[in-house]
């Protein structure tokens, strides 16, 4: 099996794109090539069978014992003509329920393997590897070191694509504009204000996010957009410095520093990182410091960091909530599972149910809209339906998009996450924050950041998982579920990820482009030399796709929402809709504007300003009849 499997493989990824696709997709492939590949199989199967024939009758029973280890040890072999479709990402990209099946039997068939391979004696009586001899400060400094250089290695790459995808126009004023003009605000002691987002109220309606105050100092450096997505990508990538540290309390440190790197190539941390600048990504760096913490017992930092991340945005507080449970039914700590949750709990009712009301309405309760019931409004509303109804709750939960999403989260982490039941109170905040809502498609899809309400407590129970399955079946046990774990991220990665390959990642709302054509980079020069002229001290409306370059003021509007009666209209010929340029002529109606400037398909225009190309600006945006200043 292990040579007949082997030899598919190989003639499956020697063939060439055109050929391997139409082989997956619709079994096409010449009659001369079929009778070669099937011949082929039969002989790759043969030949190890008459060897072990001609073993067991030269050697009869040492040979008997011979052919089951070497059986043992070929055994994951078994599933090697799987990996040509894993790692087709032409074939699955557009159908992930099929791939994801796949990957998930897959994985699991390996693991399975590698465990009666490395348990079968011929590894298991070797002795330590150089590694394992190897010296004390060797052995705790590599890890660590490679650690530091995947994460360094991740932030700059990251940090250089996402800049390069908001010069390309691939973000937007929601959301990378809102916390842009959310940070400028803070630094000018107006924290909550985000005319992008709330351009007449408080952003504490939409979400309780203190911690931008933590991270005012950070972003002052260098105030602009920029800024926010070189501090995401860091903070993402430096996110497995604490990862390590805690799976070093469950595993080796190798097998901890393996976990750390490779949940870097994990596919639903991309999206997020890609689509604009949010808290819940950010917050994994803190997750993890606290996991470690409660693996270490430090309790000033448990307190530090529990008041950190409930200041990260309100619902942040699920994930103290679940550690707290975790820790109760687990027993690790009850005493401050149950301090945990009940600081947690209060915490979030007081914000998100007295503090944020408060400030002003706000429409994000509606994600769970068909869980509320006709004529009544609120979480309140939810909790009773699940109470009363859960067969309707149920119907909406187990739905084809849901299980995709959940599968893309478990398949290529061999499930670990849910291998004991402790464990699954660990996935309560993804849970609520993705699963539990209906109608809204930014949260059950791995583009967007609600994913990474998820990654940190998976990845925390995996390094658990491998703690308690080297618990039952030893270390071989352990090594077998970590290889299997790189392997199904690896080919997950390759297929939806932003890393291995580059031609079908979706970032967000788009796919993701990762080279800047010459049109493309003038584009952006135009932008540049247009938006300069604009005073930091100015207020301005632009385009959604433009607000994101000049946000870094105290008073900027997306034309998706206002034109806010602004200074400056700054407008993009080619995405000026028809709802911008009705708000736009609205404005222009009541005051005079005046073109400041014009550069490729970029205008600039002041309130009061005399101009005598105003006119011919106005016509090619289709701005006809306002008022041009005499």
């Amino acid at each position: 099996m292990a040579g007949a499997s082997l030899l598919l493989a190989v003639r499956q990824f020697s063939m060439g794109e055109g050929e391997l696709d139409a082989f997956l997709a619709s079994n096409v492939l010449d009659p001369g090539s079929r009778l070669r590949m099937l011949l082929q199989v039969f002989v790759a199967a043969a030949v190890p069978a008459i060897l072990g024939v001609a073993v067991l009758l030269r050697y009869q029973a040492a040979g008997v014992r011979w052919l089951i280890r070497a059986g043992e040890l070929c055994a994951p072999a078994i599933v090697a003509f799987v990996l040509p479709a894993l790692l087709n990402y032409r074939q699955w990209y557009s159908r992930p329920l099929p791939y994801l099946m796949l990957l998930l039997g897959f994985v699991l068939c390996f693991e399975g393997l590698l465990t009666r391979a490395f348990g079968a004696g011929a590894l298991a009586d070797q002795p330590a590897g150089w590694f394992a001899r190897a010296s004390s400060p060797i052995r705790h400094r590599v890890p660590l070191l490679a650690v530091l250089i995947c994460a360094s290695a991740y932030a700059l790459y990251m940090s250089y694509y996402t800049i390069l995808r908001h010069q390309m126009l691939g973000t937007a004023g929601f959301d990378l504009g809102i916390f842009d003009n959310l940070f400028m605000n803070a630094l000018h002691g107006h924290p909550f204000r985000s005319t992008v987002a709330v351009p007449y109220g408080s952003y504490l309606s939409n979400h309780a996010e203190y911690g931008i105050m933590l991270f005012a100092p950070l972003y002052a450096i260098k105030p602009c957009a920029e800024t926010l997505l070189v501090l995401q990508s860091t903070f993402m990538g430096f996110a497995i410095v604490p990862l390590y540290f805690f799976a070093a309390t469950q595993v080796s440190r190798a097998s901890a520093a393996i976990i750390a790197c490779v949940s870097l190539l994990f596919a639903p941390l991309h999206g997020p990182n890609f689509y604009d600048f949010h808290w819940p990504p950010m917050s994994m760096f803190f997750f993890y410091w606290m996991f470690y913490a409660i693996a270490t017992r430090r309790h000033w930092w448990i307190a530090i960091l529990t008041v950190v991340i409930c200041s990260m945005r309100e619902d942040m507080a699920f994930g103290l909530i679940a550690a707290g449970l975790y820790l109760i039914v687990s027993g690790y700590w009850p005493r401050l599972g149950a301090v945990m949750t009940a600081v947690s709990t209060a915490w979030f009712v007081l914000v998100k149910f007295v503090i944020m009301p408060w400030a002003g309405p706000w429409w994000f309760a509606d994600i769970y809209k068909d869980l509320m019931a006709s004529g009544e409004s609120g979480y309140g509303s939810v909790v009773r339906t699940i109470l009363i109804n859960p067969n309707y709750f149920l119907k909406l939960l187990i739905t084809e998009v849901k299980a995709t999403y959940t599968l893309h989260l478990m398949a290529p982490l061999a499930l670990l996450p849910l291998r004991h039941p402790a464990l699954a109170v660990l996935m309560l905040p993804g849970f609520f924050v993705t699963l539990m809502t209906t109608g809204y498609a930014p949260t059950v899809s791995i583009a967007f950041q609600y994913t990474t309400t998820w990654i940190p407590f998976l990845f925390g129970a995996v390094a658990i998982a491998l703690r308690l399955r080297s618990l039952r079946l030893g270390p071989a046990g352990r090594r077998a579920s970590v290889i299997a774990l790189c392997t199904g991220i690896a080919c997950h990665s390759y297929v939806f990820g932003a890393i291995l390959q580059h031609h079908t990642f979706v970032g967000g709302f788009s796919p993701v482009y990762f080279d800047i054509s010459p049109g493309e980079r003038k584009r952006y020069q135009d932008l540049r030399e247009v938006a300069d002229q604009i005073p930091r001290d100015a207020s301005v409306a632009a385009g959604e796709l433009e607000i994101a370059h000049v946000s870094a003021r105290v008073d900027a509007y997306t034309l998706k929402v206002t034109s806010g009666d602004a200074d400056y209209f700054f407008l993009n010929r080619e995405h000026f809709d028809s709802e911008a340029r009705q708000r736009v002529r609205k404005s222009m109606q009541k005051h005079p504007y005046g073109l400041v400037v014009r550069k490729g398909e970029f205008f600039l225009f002041k309130k009061g300003h005399k101009s005598a190309e105003t006119s011919a600006a106005l016509n090619a945006l289709s701005l006809h009849g306002v008022l041009i200043e005499p």
